[in-house]
């Protein structure tokens, strides 16, 4: 498939959607379990899609008027990938990160919390002051996040 031409919209669809069916599984599976999924790339099989040649080879594409909406929707999809190829390091940085169990939470029972946890405990809190304490924690969280934000 690495040599199918930009002009081949048809076939250049079908890539684009393996590329972001794979970028769906492989976020979900880091939102699940960032240390099994933080060495994944789930874009290389389909690379061609996610950078910027492909993109500029669409830009100077004249397609009839027919497939004009088709090779735009498809030009934003590739910048799409490649923004998410891109940024994949600190997918993951944030991932690892916001599940890492380090924050105190200081209710009944006192225990360490990840600031996904922390969130889901502001949720989930059944009064104000739970929720509170919730928020305490996930607020602990700020200054190193921030550094990956």
């Amino acid at each position: 498939m690495a040599d199918t031409p930009v002009a081949d919209l048809a076939s250049l669809d079908r890539e684009v959607a393996r590329g972001v069916a794979a970028l769906a599984r492989w976020r979900a599976g880091l939102a699940r379990d960032p240390q099994a999924y933080s060495g994944e790339d789930p874009l290389e099989p389909v690379r061609r899609v996610a950078g910027k040649s492909t993109w500029e080879a669409l830009g100077e594409l004249t397609p009839s008027v027919v497939d004009l909406p088709l090779r735009d929707g498809l030009r934003q999809w590739v910048a799409a990938l490649l923004l998410a190829r891109l940024g994949r390091d600190d997918e993951v940085a944030w991932a690892l990160a916001t599940s890492d169990p380090t924050l105190r939470y200081g209710g009944e029972p006192p225990a360490l919390a990840s600031w996904r946890q922390a969130w889901r405990g502001v949720v989930a809190a059944r009064s104000v002051g739970g929720a509170h304490l919730w928020l305490e924690a996930a607020a602990a969280a700020g200054p190193r996040l921030a550094d990956i934000a």
